[in-house]
This record gives structure tokens, sequence and C-alpha cells, in this order.
């Protein structure tokens, strides 16, 4: 800025947007050049705003969009997206509506310079329409419960991931259509109770700030029966997750498959806390991803939040996210996405024993061969023979 420019800050809106809304687009093109253009919100999904009748979007890495008192009614951003065949990253521009960060949750903190926390369902979720939840089992009375409470987009959201190892895999599982979900009073009708009113969007999971229970009570639809099932809530601070207390020896990769007791079928619409998730072969509560190891050139660090819900079970906490072209990782077939759960006959279930296991090889270790056992993404064992240069590639942290 330059000398005394008046500078205010612009007012927030809490006014949900809908397609066919008007505003204002205001925001810098590929050339740092500001418009600005009066616009229709032309598209609406469960988080976003992908489109506005005009092509001016498509050119603005960032901006907002503002209504006739020049309130803000979301914020205009660029998202990375997969990389393309010739290996560049796609990206994004698209729309967040300014309710998004109207949270007391997220808003108090950020005003007094802490980092919020928020708390919710550890899945990820898509938005079903009535025809596929009615082929799924969806009665004619939620059907009539949706309608009422969103008619301009009738949709309830389905489970599509489950986080691996986190307390919400205890209750939900992939496919459960949520129905509702436990919520504050002042959220529904004071004559209905919050589990009769259908979640149709996606802040209304929100389980509030001042939430005094470390579960919330939701209704599912599973195998076309509607049950009623207690959900714990999961912490959600920006850093990455934390994993529970299991198991630190980790068992041999098998190929063979064994057969499992299956739990009594719940009830209908009874309560239901599920058994806690079997060992998986990890260890105790690893910290957040706040740590990366530097290994034979290969970058380890304990999964990120993306890979737990692309994750059927975690191998071990221990997993390779990259690795530098010329280095021995590369060389010997030590990839991004796979687990490593052995390192020269050490189980690995940490990223602190990875580092104990590294460590004891010692300086002797250069110029020699490594056996590394590794479990793909897929879930299919394999074993390594690294050979290590730590003249050029030393274990860094």
């Amino acid at each position: 800025l330059l000398g005394d420019t008046p500078v205010r800050s612009a007012p927030l809106s809490d006014e949900e947007l809908t397609q066919g809304h008007r505003v204002h687009f205001a925001a810098l093109n590929h050339n740092f050049r500001p418009v600005c253009v009066e616009t229709t919100v032309t598209d609406i999904t469960a988080v976003t705003i992908p489109q506005l009748d005009t092509p001016l979007a498509a050119q603005c890495s960032s901006g907002f969009l503002a209504d006739q008192r020049g309130r803000v009614q979301g914020l205009w951003l660029s998202f990375l997206g997969e990389k393309t065949s010739s290996g560049h990253d796609n990206e994004y521009f698209l729309g967040v509506p300014s309710r998004s960060i109207l949270s007391p949750a997220l808003l108090g903190p950020l005003r007094l310079k802490e980092t919020p926390v928020l708390r919710g369902l550890a899945v990820e979720l898509t938005p079903v329409q009535m025809a596929q939840a009615r082929h799924m089992g969806l009665s004619d009375d939620w059907v009539r419960r949706v309608e009422r409470c969103n008619p301009q987009r009738r949709q309830v959201f389905m489970v599509r991931n489950v986080e691996a190892g986190s307390k919400t895999a205890t209750a939900l599982r992939e496919l459960d259509i949520l129905l509702a979900v436990e919520r504050y009073p002042a959220d529904v009708g004071a004559a209905e109770s919050p589990l009769d009113v259908p979640i149709t969007k996606i802040h209304e999971l929100d389980v509030g700030p001042d939430w005094p229970a470390a579960s919330v009570r939701a209704v599912v639809l599973r195998e076309k029966r509607e049950l009623l099932v207690e959900v714990p809530v999961e912490a959600f601070d920006g850093f990455g997750a934390t994993f529970p207390a299991l198991p630190a020896q980790t068992p041999a990769p098998s190929t063979g498959g064994g057969s499992t007791t299956s739990p009594p079928a719940p009830s209908p619409l009874t309560p239901q806390l599920a058994a806690p998730p079997p060992a998986t072969g990890a260890a105790a509560s690893e910290p957040a991803q706040q740590r990366v190891v530097l290994w034979a050139g290969a970058l380890v660090q304990s999964p990120h939040r993306s890979v737990l819900l692309q994750s059927r079970r975690l191998p071990s906490l221990v997993y390779v996210s990259a690795r530098s072209k010329g280095s021995p990782a590369y060389t010997y077939g030590l990839a991004p996405t796979q687990w490593v759960t052995h390192v020269a006959g050490s189980p690995t279930p940490t990223l602190d024993a990875f580092v104990a296991a590294v460590a004891r090889l010692g300086p002797a270790a250069d110029g020699t061969y490594v056996r590394v056992r590794v479990v793909s993404f897929d879930l299919v064992p394999a074993v390594l023979s690294v050979k290590l240069n730590l003249h050029y590639w030393p274990t860094v942290q």
C-alpha cells in the first residue's frame, strides 16, 4: 500500500448462494490485472461453486464474489488436480462459499492467532441423487423429508471412503448413506428431532466446536436397513492424522486370505458401537505429519489423510511419498505409495522404528545391499535389495 491508502475489512455474508444467484466477480487474471464483472452462479456442488456465467472465471486464480452491498459471499481460489499425460498438474479455479469459513470454530481461533481445531467425521462423502438412493433402499418417508428440506438439490450423502485407522472407521463403512446426524437443536425446528432431519448440505455435518460428547448419533442406511449408530468424532487441526495404539509387531506379509468372524447384525434403529478395528500391523500413537526422513533418496513419512482415506488397512506407518531420480531408491524400486514394513529384518511399524533400524546399519552399510520389505498401495508384498550410497544419498530427518 502507498502512503495513507484507506483500507477497510470486507464484511462476510452468511447468505447461502444458489444456482441463478447474481454476484459481482472481482479477481486477478493470469496477467495479474484486476477484473470485475457482474455474473450469475450457474452451478453449485456440495462444497464448491464450480461455474460462473462468465469466461473470465476460467482465467482468474484468486478473487471473491460479492453482493450488491459489497459483502463477500465467496472466495475464488485455485486448486491443483491430477497430473496430465505430459506430467503437468491440472489447475482448477473454483469458488468456496463464505459461510464455509464463518464457523465459530474457525474464525474464533484465527482472530486470536491460534490454530483452529475442527471436529467431524473422518470420511470422504459423495452426493447421491434420489434415484440411486431409492435403489439402495431409501424409504418413501425419507425421500419426502429430503424434498421438503432441499427442494433445489434433492440429494443425500454416501460414504465413499473411511480413513484407515481412525475412530470413525469403527462405526461407519463404505457405501453407508448418512441420513441424519445429531446436531444442535437450534439448527432444526423445535418440534423436530435432529435425527429426523436429513443431511442434504455438507455444512450440516458440522457438529459444532462445543459439542460435549466424544461421539454423535447418526442414522445410516446400510444394506437397505436404517440403523442408529454411535460415531466417534475426530479432531482436525490441519497438521495431519493421529493414529490409534495398535500392536507393535508387524506380522509377515501373506498372500493368502484368512477367515474372520463377522459381528452379529445390528438391530434396526438401535444404538450400535462397533468393535475396535483388528490389528493391522501398525504401532502406537504416531505424531502428526510434521516429520520426514530422507533415506537412500526416498522421502519417508507417516501417511497423511489423503492416503488414509484411500487405504483399506495400514501395513505400517512408514509411507514412501517421493523419491529422487538417480538415487538408490529410484534404481532399486523403492517407489512412492509403498509402505515399508521391514529394514534388514527389523520391523518398522512406525517412523521411530524405521529410523532406529536404519541407524543400526551404521556407516559400514555404505556400498552394501540392504533387504527392504515393502507392501504396495494395493497391499501386494514385495522384497527389495537396495544398495546404499551414503556419500551422495545420506540419511537426513
